[in-house]
């Protein structure tokens, strides 16, 4: 599969500093909304403001298609089972794909995960409606309020 290097931009025109290919699946399905492309433009500006630049964000799940879900529960369970993965996940197109998994980091520390995940959360918050930190080191950040939804 060759990746799509096609930059992303944000609703003022501006260019992105994501791709579309980092938000697709294993097989090239990707789905961004413009909030979403805003949104985490905006985490990335806000982290490098306050770290005073450096920070870059690796996006590590994005878009999910069912079987990509249903994989993925396979490894770690449903959440009506104590496990980590939502049937109503909005990761999932038919969700909107509304959903991201990030690691941010300082791009002069080799990528090793460098910025205080409690930090980034703060500031998620406020580009973000949902924001999670899980124990593997990764935010789990949402365009979509689940606390307000039954299925977490």
């Amino acid at each position: 599969m060759r990746y799509n290097s096609t930059k992303l931009q944000t609703t003022n025109g501006l260019s992105s500093h994501f791709c579309l290919h980092e938000f697709s699946n294993s097989e090239g399905v990707a789905m961004v909304p413009q909030e979403t492309t805003n949104a985490i433009e905006a985490l990335r500006f806000d982290l490098n403001e306050y770290y005073e630049g450096g920070v870059k964000i690796r996006i590590t799940d994005a878009t999910r298609t069912e079987s990509d879900n249903e994989a993925l529960a396979k490894k770690l369970g449903w959440t009506d089972s104590g496990g980590k993965v939502s049937k109503n996940s909005q990761h999932l197109t038919r969700n909107g794909a509304t959903a991201l998994d990030i690691i941010p980091y300082h791009s002069d520390r080799d990528g090793k995960p460098s910025v205080n995940l409690k930090v980034a959360e703060e500031l998620a918050k406020k580009s973000f409606k949902f924001v999670k930190i899980y124990d593997d080191g990764h935010l789990h950040v949402d365009l979509v309020d689940r606390r307000k939804k039954d299925d977490n």
